[in-house]
């Protein structure tokens, strides 16, 4: 049986600020985030973080 739904993984990247206007700006951008986005991870319960490698970094993997 295949499986209908498909998955794609890209890397991303952490931004930080530098100053109040890239904060404000980050701080809306995440905040509109937040509520269309699901955290997944590995592990038995989910808690762990993702490793997509044989000796990879390990990742928190989002779905939106």
């Amino acid at each position: 049986m295949m499986p209908t739904g498909r998955f794609v993984f890209t890397r991303n990247y952490r931004v930080r600020h530098i100053d109040g206007l890239t904060f404000d700006f980050l701080f809306a951008m995440a905040k509109g985030l937040a509520d269309s986005l699901v955290l997944l991870g590995a592990g038995a319960q989910g808690k762990e973080p993702l490793i997509l490698e044989r000796n990879g970094l390990p990742y928190r993997g989002f779905l939106e």
